[in-house]
């Protein structure tokens, strides 16, 4: 996963798959107390309009950037 890939979540809800997004910005995180590490991507939702960070664990890339 890399700066804009289009991706979609793994999860499901109430059997629809998950929302399509673009992938903004990436940081790794350094484990601590409350979580394992690991790397987080912002994601940005057309359809919603609105961004949030998101588990890269979580997300599946359906179309590469160039």
């Amino acid at each position: 996963m890399k700066v804009g890939d289009v991706v979609q979540s793994t999860l499901r809800f109430r059997g629809r798959d998950g929302a399509l997004g673009i992938v903004l910005s990436i940081k790794e995180v350094p484990a601590n107390s409350h979580r394992k590490s690991g790397v987080l991507a912002r994601v940005f939702y057309p359809k919603t309009q609105k961004t949030g960070w998101v588990n890269s664990v979580d997300m599946r890339v359906i179309s590469a950037s160039r």
